[in-house]
């Protein structure tokens, strides 16, 4: 995924020659600004997933600044539209924005539309997020740059829970969080891959 503010299409582009030069093993999720005219957004959007196999849409409260519960209806509507998930950055630096709260009458609004809550609140936020998954079933919880007591507190429901790594050199440290959970094979294994093959229909 790109972060905000990188030049126009081309690091979109980049991740499709990734997807195309690894036979789909590595996929993209379309990172567009929400306070952008929807009109262009909209045409990008399709462009990537319809185009260039991109699996998600990402609502990134942090890197644009986006109040869910006002702009982030558009990324939700084009993602309904394309048939793919949202992908909303929770918790941490980003807050208020990114509280998961704020995502609620959203996720309410489209009860059909598989939602990734990124980080899973992120510690500060990880009860917040626990709260809105158990109130939606639409939602899952990725764990990444959560505490491993905090993970296990999201662990009631490990069919709702994802690996994440947020970065390629913390990859170890998640996966190792995991297998301190005490899970059995069966939760282990939706964890580390199950999920997220069932989420992104992969």
């Amino acid at each position: 995924m790109p972060f905000p503010g990188r030049a126009r299409s081309c690091g979109r582009d980049w991740i499709a020659d990734i997807t195309e030069a690894t036979a789909g093993r590595v996929r993209g999720i379309v990172n567009l600004s929400p306070h952008k005219e929807h009109a262009a957004n909209a045409a990008e959007a399709e462009r990537c997933v319809s185009g260039l196999g991109f699996v998600a849409l990402k609502l990134y409260t942090l890197g644009h600044a986006v109040e869910p519960s006002a702009d982030g209806w558009i990324v939700f509507a084009e993602a309904a539209r394309l048939g793919v998930l949202v992908m909303a950055h929770t918790g941490g630096a980003g807050q208020p924005f990114a509280g998961p709260s704020h995502v609620l009458l959203l996720v309410r609004e489209c009860p059909d539309l598989p939602v990734v809550f990124a980080h899973a609140g992120m510690r500060v936020a990880a009860g917040e997020a626990d709260l809105v998954a158990q109130l939606c079933p639409n939602v899952y919880l990725e764990t990444s740059r959560c505490g491993t007591l905090d993970t296990a507190m999201l662990a009631e429901g490990p069919d709702r829970l994802m690996l994440g790594s947020d970065g390629a050199q913390n990859l170890g440290a998640e996966i190792a969080k995991h297998y301190a959970l005490g899970l059995s094979p069966g939760e282990l294994s939706h964890c580390l891959g199950g999920t997220a093959a069932k989420v992104f229909r992969l």
